[in-house]
């Protein structure tokens, strides 16, 4: 997702270019392979809330596979890839993952690539 690619509502660089290649890489093969990746670094703490990683990715899950059952190992590729979400248990992500951020179009429309 461009989501992490520019620049947050505060205008202030989201990741660095080569742990956006890398997330996008790593994403790429969740989806191909249906499995968690190995994943080692995990990518440090970026300038995006956990709650706008977790929805975003809530989003591509929907996009993919709809509503209807949560693959856990997305959960899983999360806080493996993510070392912000490493105070963060699983079955938080799980719960909240198709919580919709407040204001997160306001957010998203504020952000800039």
């Amino acid at each position: 997702s461009d989501l992490f690619k520019g620049y947050n509502e505060y205008q202030r660089k989201i990741m660095q270019d080569t742990d956006f290649d890398r997330l996008i890489q790593l994403t790429y093969e969740l989806i191909e392979t249906d499995k968690v990746p190995f994943i080692a670094p995990a990518i440090s703490q970026i300038d995006l809330t956990n709650h706008m990683i977790r929805y975003t990715f809530y989003l591509i899950h929907k996009g993919l596979y709809g509503t209807n059952k949560i693959k856990d190992h997305w959960i899983d590729f999360i806080h493996k890839v993510f070392s912000q979400f490493q105070g963060t248990e699983t079955t938080t992500t799980r719960i909240k993952f198709s919580a919709k951020p407040p204001k997160y179009e306001a957010i998203k429309s504020a952000m800039t690539g």
